[in-house]
């Protein structure tokens, strides 16, 4: 779907190509020394496949967590950038707007970004007040992960497949970019 440049969504799910495999395994390499204790993932099946190659490199078990999944973006899943923007002219030019003051807008049917953000972090603070590990990996998505830094106020558009981002929890309610 990806090099089809069709937007996923929590309603596609669809493997790993050869591509997204390769970048898993680059990014099993990378994190090799990280000291990650296990890897919390998403259920759909992409973010699940990145989990595994990942773990079976580092030695570390896998947890699936279905409030990891990607956000949902109703009727404009599985269709293009082209054919989301004749479709809603009005919407995708504020879902694409990195300002605040349109992060709560939506396609039918799906999300907003601050339904996302508050769904990822109220699992990522489950995971770390409640789970025994102190290093964790999180197998996740490109909209999941935007909604996260926007918290931090980093704003992207784009995230590369196979970058991995730094969240250090340092107590109640506490993340912060490292």
């Amino acid at each position: 779907m990806n090099a089809a440049k069709r937007w996923q969504g929590a309603g596609v799910d669809f493997p790993l190509n050869e591509e997204g495999r390769r970048q898993a395994g680059a990014l099993a390499e990378t994190m090799k020394d990280m000291g990650v204790e296990a890897i919390y993932t998403s259920p759909l099946t992409r973010a699940r496949q990145t989990a595994d190659i990942v773990a079976d490199a580092l030695n570390v078990p896998v947890f699936v967590r279905p409030a990891l999944i990607e956000g949902r973006f109703g009727v404009a899943e599985g269709r293009t950038r082209d054919e989301i923007s004749a479709l809603f002219l009005d919407i995708l030019p504020r879902w694409e707007n990195l300002d605040d003051k349109d992060f709560d807008v939506r396609f039918p049917d799906g999300e907003s970004r601050r339904e996302i953000q508050c769904r990822i972090l109220n699992d990522l603070r489950e995971i770390a007040e409640t789970e025994p590990y102190r290093r964790v990996g999180i197998s996740g998505h490109s909209a999941t992960i935007r909604c996260v830094l926007f918290a931090f106020g980093i704003k992207r558009m784009f995230i590369p497949h196979g970058e991995p981002f730094k969240l250090e929890f340092s107590g109640k309610d506490m993340f912060r970019p490292v």
